[in-house]
């Protein structure tokens, strides 16, 4: 460990006295406080946007479906029956299945207690050499940004523009 007289070569000019660090620190809280707070009402200002905008567009969704099996019931009930196959034939199992503790042993590897000291350290290595002497407020930061730059309008309407298209061709197609 150096000693205070020899932090200069660290990169620190000085010793901060302790009030003064408590002091800072309790600054940092505060606000980092704030911010989270900040972060929270954005969150939920944009979750009530895509909240809204979802609900618009499965109202519309609904409608149009409704609108489509009234119009063509048969197509209906034979997709339906089509979709319904597919899905007993996917999740239903062709042989029979082993126990849970066989299945695991067949995928797992035989992994001892050495392997996962291994695997911790390693994994403490190389978090200490990425956060070593960095801070995580920029990383923090480009979250927030990220955050609050989305705009559900635009993401969810190119999904409901396909839908659309699909039901429109359905309902042309017979």
């Amino acid at each position: 460990m150096p000693t205070p007289d020899r932090m200069e070569n660290f990169g620190a000019s000085r010793v901060m006295p302790e009030p003064e660090r408590a002091a800072q620190i309790a600054e940092l809280r505060k606000d980092l406080a704030s911010l989270v707070a900040e972060v929270a009402q954005v969150v939920e200002a944009r979750a009530m946007q895509a909240k809204d905008a979802t609900v618009e567009a499965v109202d519309t969704g609904l409608g149009a479906t409704r609108e489509c099996i009234r119009s063509y019931p048969v197509a209906s009930i034979a997709t339906a029956t089509v979709i319904g196959a597919a899905l007993a034939t996917l999740l239903v199992p062709s042989r029979p299945q082993r126990s849970g503790v066989a299945r695991l042993r067949a995928w797992a590897p035989d992994i001892t207690r050495a392997d996962l000291r291994e695997m911790a350290g390693e994994l403490q290595r190389t978090a200490s050499r990425n956060l070593n002497g960095s801070s995580l407020l920029p990383t923090f930061e480009r979250v927030v940004d990220s955050v609050s730059s989305i705009d559900p309008k635009t993401t969810l309407t190119p999904a409901l523009e396909k839908a659309g298209s699909w039901l429109s061709s359905l309902r042309g197609g017979k």
